[in-house]
């Protein structure tokens, strides 16, 4: 799935703060957002796996493999980034900085990954379950935006979030299928069916918060 295919089928409307199908000029729900996100995260999953595959069979070297799977990571936390702002053009120098911040972390986990398979401690098995989380934290990038731009000032008083879903930082590395939700009184990490941890469930306990710094 290319980028240039998603935001062809989907218009940002900046007054209403909401996406349009393209074709019908109707909002879209939340729920066919999220969709093209599952479907972004599964796309860029398989891709990382597939390149994962290549590596272990000696299509590609691991230079290759590194330089291919950082393309990819930065394709996708781009892509989930811009679907939280509305598009390219909401890029601003703001957004790309917390972007190419949090891939800077993700691309210094990856040397040691890479290390790690050029050492031979690292079986295939274990690299294609690896990679897949890898592929799940881009989701860390449309949270934190759609967080962000959901300040408001009667929130001020209270605690700020400091980190978001499948942002690593947890002890089930984002293995969860936890989601930020708004409320009137303010976001709330909210707790869905899937493995939850006991940093998600203090998060989840500790809201609501005030996106100040995610």
């Amino acid at each position: 799935m290319s980028l240039t295919d998603v935001f062809t089928r989907y218009l940002y409307n900046t007054g209403s703060h909401r996406w349009l199908d393209a074709g019908s000029r109707r909002f879209v729900s939340k729920n066919n957002i999220t969709g093209e996100l599952d479907r972004l995260k599964a796309a860029s999953i398989r891709t990382l796996e597939q390149m994962t595959r290549q590596l272990y069979s000696g299509a590609i070297d691991l230079q290759q493999w590194q330089l291919a799977v950082a393309a990819e990571l930065k394709d996708a936390h781009l892509a989930n980034a811009m679907f939280a702002r509305g598009g390219k053009s909401a890029m601003n120098s703001q957004a790309l900085g917390r972007v190419g911040g949090n891939l800077a972390d993700e691309f210094r986990w990856l040397q040691q990954f890479a290390e790690g398979i050029a050492g031979g401690r690292v079986s295939e098995a274990q690299a294609i379950y690896r990679i897949g989380n890898y592929g799940r934290a881009c989701e860390q990038a449309y949270t934190r935006e759609w967080a962000l731009q959901r300040r408001r000032p009667e929130w001020r008083s209270l605690p700020a979030l400091n980190q978001v879903p499948r942002d690593g930082k947890t002890t089930c590395y984002g293995k969860c299928n936890c989601e930020l939700v708004e409320h009137e009184d303010g976001i709330h990490w909210k707790l869905n069916p899937g493995e939850s941890c006991d940093d998600c469930k203090s998060l989840a306990a500790g809201g609501p918060y005030q996106p100040g710094r995610v």
